[in-house]
């Protein structure tokens, strides 16, 4: 028998609600809604129900990890359960996602020379910068997706998906020209269309991650220093 290690993307599920068949219904919806490559189908998915605080043991975790896997989703880990919760675990086929692996996870992978793109990346398309930055030179179309294990940069439109830090660089970033993204992500942490209404823009802007949270910045003049940057 041979072992081999690998580290694969994973997406964090932050769970705002603890009633599983709305979350399993917005997901489903989202799926939906989104040209392009479904991501999520390619991704193992970290429940994170820090954010639930006191209403955890109001969730159902069982039925919401049933509802995954009946969508096609791979989830296989939860953040911050409840000692219930965390007994159950073992019977869903899951684990507990502990910070000391959130820490290896994020660990920089040795990069080479960025990957440099000299045209749109249309409709359908998928560009992977493994262990390297991304560039494009040019913009990124609905329906598009680009994901890089470094920094994205896009020179013109972001109309499309961007995933900086697909292994877990949490010190990843986006950069465009005009940010108008279906998702953008950072080190498994996304913001999809619904959620970035009223936060796009014309302009260049830069997308970073901040603890849990992506932030989103509008860069005059293409600045990727944060200091020197406006929130949106």
């Amino acid at each position: 028998m041979l072992i081999k290690g690998r580290v694969h993307p994973m997406a964090m599920l932050l769970l705002r609600s603890a009633d599983a068949p709305v979350i399993a219904q917005h997901l489903a919806g989202m799926r939906n809604e989104a040209d392009g490559p479904d991501l999520l189908a390619r991704s193992l998915i970290c429940l994170d129900c820090s954010w639930l605080g006191d209403r955890k043991d109001e969730l159902d975790l069982p039925q919401l990890v049933q509802a995954l896997r009946q969508a096609g989703l791979a989830p296989v880990a939860v953040k911050a359960p409840s000692p219930a919760q965390e007994a159950q675990l073992p019977s869903l086929g899951c684990i507990i996602f502990e910070e000391q692996a959130r820490a290896l996870q994020s660990s920089k992978p040795e990069r080479v020379l960025p990957m440099v793109v000299d045209r749109p990346v249309r409709c359908g398309q998928t560009i992977y910068a493994k262990g390297r930055d991304l560039i494009v030179l040019a913009g990124v179309n609905p329906g598009a997706e680009v994901l890089a294990d470094g920094n994205i940069h896009v020179y013109g439109a972001l109309r499309g998906r961007a995933l900086a830090g697909a292994l877990g660089d949490v010190e990843a970033r986006v950069h465009c020209g005009q940010f108008l993204p279906e998702l953008v992500g950072v080190a498994g942490v996304y913001l999809t269309s619904d959620e970035l209404v009223g936060r796009t823009s014309s302009g260049p802007a830069l997308c970073l991650l901040e603890g849990e949270e992506l932030t989103i910045l509008a860069a005059p003049h293409g600045m990727a220093d944060p200091g020197m940057c406006g929130k949106l």
